[in-house]
Order: structure tokens, then C-alpha cells, then sequence
């Protein structure tokens, strides 16, 4: 029979030995303050995200009571996104440095695009212990990977406000069945589970210019009618599924497809089981109800 070996308590040093500049978005060398969150963040979207990194690491060293000689820490920044059912998380820097020195240590991370980043964002910086040699303390911390500091961003990537991506398309040439439509709206996913902000897409006919001219300036019936549209189209698509029923809906975590189904449901009928039943049973009659509720505009 093996001793597995125990895990024990170990010092970790005082905030003051780390002080980490706010993440930074951007491209090239155009970069703003990330912030709570991103309007306009599609599909489409990328960026890069840099901060800066300063440990005062003989001060570490005193306190943890580790050789500043033999000491070497590892920085590590963990992104994390996506929505209950869809979510990752991947190392995106990983970096090596002397504990026993001052260290400046700038961050740049790989581009983020919107195909893969949904929801929310959370960037988390770990500094853990690659190793230590001679300890000179019996609390000192041994172990590679021993956790000595974190700190956590989190961005909100759908905005103040949900959206949709919309993107111009020259349906002639791409939607040839389609081309006098005004607009197309396609589901990616129809999972509850799903984040809203990459699982539908809005496609506007550039031939009708009157569509664009609507949407730029909020007014017109063509605005309400989209966004009537694009609604029943996402009701429809996540109530096709006989498995979604009303407790899949009302546990729905916020941002999901699900999530906004409720949320549009409810607000039709507080009794969310009938208006499920008048969605799935009677589709026109439930058109009609979306179409009064969400086509009006003030222009």
C-alpha cells in the first residue's frame, strides 16, 4: 500500500508584492481600456488583449521564505466563456520568470474572435511556484504549481443591451431562391443552452436599401417587422424540440437561447406552460400575437 502524499497549507505573499495593470483591447496599436463590456461584439468580431504584470519578487521570497537564488514562479492567464452547456476555458500565456528579481512582465495574449468567444469573457492571471530548491522555512510553499496570487477581468461581451449580428448580404448572388426578401434569419443552434449572440444571424438584402435606411435611423414598420421576425424565429426553432419544456426554459441561465425565449414568452403570458402550448399547437395564431407585440415602432 502507497502514503499518498499530504496536502499542506503553504504561505503565499501579500498583495503588495503584485501589481497588475486593467486589460487593454485593441488591434495593431490602437488599444482602449477593456471595460464591463463590448457593445457591437459578433461573430465577426475580433481583438487582442494585452496588460503588464509587476511582481517585486525579493519581497516575495522574504515572505513565502523561499531562496530568492533557486525561486522561479510561473505566470498563467486562463480565459473562460461561453454560457451553462457551452462553456471553455484554455490557457492563453504561459511564462516563466526568475521569483528572486524584480519583474516587469508585459502580457499579450493570442486574438480573440467572436466565433469562439460568447456571453462573457473572464481573464484570470495565476502566478503558481515552478520550484523553489532549499526551503528554508517548514510553511513554505514546495510544490510546483502551489497557487500564489490570482486576480480575475470579467467583460460582458453582449453589451448593455442584447443583440443580433446582422451582416449585408447580396442575396442575388448568395440567396438566389430568396433574392426579393427583404431579410433572412438563420438559426446556427436551437440548443436553450446555446449563447444568444452566436446562435442566430440576421442577413439584410443589400438590394433593398430601404432596410438599411430603417434600421439607421430606428423608424419604420421594416424595424419592427425584423425584429418581430427575428423573434418568432427563435421561439419557433427552440420549441420545435419536444424535449424543451417549461422547466428547461424557466432554468435557462442568462444570455442563453433559452433565457430569452422565457423572457419573450412571459411577456406575451405570465402563464408560461399556456403560452408554450398556444406556441406549439396553434403557430399562426402565435405569430399573430408576436407580430402585435413586437412590430410597432415610433416611426
Amino acid at each position: 500500500m502507497t502514503k499518498s502524499a499530504e496536502s499542506l497549507p503553504h504561505i503565499v505573499p501579500t498583495e503588495g508584492c503584485f501589481d497588475m495593470d486593467g486589460w487593454s483591447r485593441g488591434l495593431d496599436d490602437l488599444f482602449v481600456p477593456l471595460g464591463e463590456f463590448i457593445e457591437g461584439w459578433d461573430a465577426e468580431s475580433t481583438m487582442e488583449a494585452r496588460s503588464c504584470l509587476r511582481i517585486d519578487g525579493p519581497e516575495l521570497c522574504r515572505e513565502i521564505g523561499t531562496p530568492p537564488r533557486d525561486t522561479v514562479l510561473q505566470v498563467v492567464v486562463i480565459a473562460e466563456t461561453g454560457t451553462t452547456g457551452s462553456r471553455w476555458s484554455r490557457v492563453l500565456f504561459q511564462q516563466s520568470v526568475r521569483g528572486g528579481e524584480q519583474c516587469d512582465l508585459p502580457i499579450a495574449l493570442p486574438e480573440l474572435s467572436g466565433r469562439s468567444l460568447t456571453s462573457t469573457l473572464t481573464l484570470t492571471t495565476h502566478v503558481v511556484l515552478e520550484s523553489a530548491g532549499g526551503i528554508s522555512r517548514p510553511a513554505s510553499p514546495t510544490r510546483r504549481g502551489c497557487r500564489l496570487w490570482q486576480s480575475s477581468s470579467t467583460v460582458d461581451l453582449d453589451g448593455d443591451r442584447r443583440g443580433f449580428p446582422v451582416h449585408p448580404v447580396d442575396f442575388e448572388r448568395d440567396f438566389p431562391e430568396m433574392k426579393g426578401a427583404p431579410w433572412c434569419v438563420e438559426m446556427v443552434s436551437a440548443d436553450p443552452d446555446s449563447p444568444l449572440m452566436s446562435s442566430v444571424v440576421v442577413y439584410l438584402n443589400t438590394a433593398r436599401s430601404t432596410v438599411f435606411e430603417s434600421l439607421e435611423t430606428g423608424k419604420g414598420e421594416l424595424v419592427g417587422l425584423l425584429r418581430a421576425d427575428v423573434i418568432r424565429t427563435i421561439i419557433a426553432s427552440v420549441l420545435s424540440s419536444t424535449a424543451v419544456d417549461t422547466a428547461t426554459l424557466e432554468g435557462a441561465e442568462d444570455g442563453t437561447l433559452g433565457a430569452e425565449v422565457r423572457t419573450w414568452l412571459e411577456s406575451l403570458d405570465p402563464d408560461l406552460e399556456r403560452v408554450v402550448g398556444t406556441a406549439r399547437e396553434t403557430p399562426q395564431r402565435f405569430a399573430g400575437l408576436v407580430a402585435s407585440a413586437w412590430s410597432q415602432t415610433d416611426g
